[in-house]
């Protein structure tokens, strides 16, 4: 969902900057909400 997409890359955004998040990969489950 789009939720989890904005998770992930607040997740990343606010890391430290000496921290360096080259690749993210978000799969679906087979779970239902």
């Amino acid at each position: 969902a789009a939720d989890d997409v904005a998770r992930a890359v607040m997740f990343a955004y606010q890391q430290p900057q000496n921290v360096c998040i080259r690749e993210i990969a978000l799969a679906p489950t087979k779970q239902q909400p």
